[in-house]
């Protein structure tokens, strides 16, 4: 004798439906994940992009592999001073100045300009254009050049003065001689 046919139970045993939709969201929960910390190893990241170091939490990061006896190496910084990316896939970070620099950084260098006497774009100013540039002439005292007149100046540029209704980049003249 044969034992009746069972009644399918309802409710137990997925339908495939469902059992695909989980596995889609699972899988778009995947690569979220991967898009967030940047990408794990062997994932196609961009190609000028670095691979994030590794990090432990309360610990700073290192640049280089455990050594054979077993010690982990204490933190290094980048090899000459490179940028690092974060984790996360943000702006690289420099790494913080130990000094202040020796020197300063942004000082104008003397510029030696040739070029003509513009209409100024206010009055008392005196202007040139050179090179497609317009640049407010600071003149020595006693110093007269008129519009057309075709110039070499030896200055130094100061970009960062302003102050004038002048137009161009403020240049303070030392010597000024017919071109």
């Amino acid at each position: 004798m044969s034992a009746p046919p069972r009644p399918a139970a309802t409710g137990l045993a997925p339908r495939p439906r469902t059992l695909r939709a989980g596995l889609v969201a699972a899988a778009l929960v995947a690569l979220a994940a991967c898009g967030q910390d940047g990408g794990a190893a062997g994932s196609s990241a961009s190609p000028s992009a670095p691979a994030a170091a590794p990090t432990t939490t309360g610990s700073p990061m290192t640049t280089s592999p455990p050594e054979p006896g077993g010690t982990t190496p204490s933190s290094t910084p980048p090899p000459g001073g490179a940028a690092t990316r974060p984790p996360g896939g943000s702006l690289p970070l420099l790494p913080r100045p130990t000094a202040p620099p020796t020197t300063p950084t942004d000082v104008p260098q003397p510029v030696v300009l040739v070029g003509e006497v513009v209409e100024p774009s206010a009055a008392g100013c005196v202007e040139m254009s050179s090179g497609g540039q317009v640049f407010a002439l600071r003149l020595p005292e006693g110093v007269q050049v008129a519009v057309g007149d075709r110039v070499r100046v030896s200055g130094t540029p100061r970009p960062v003065e302003r102050g004038t209704p002048c137009a161009g980049t403020p240049v303070v003249v030392t010597e000024v001689a017919p071109a």
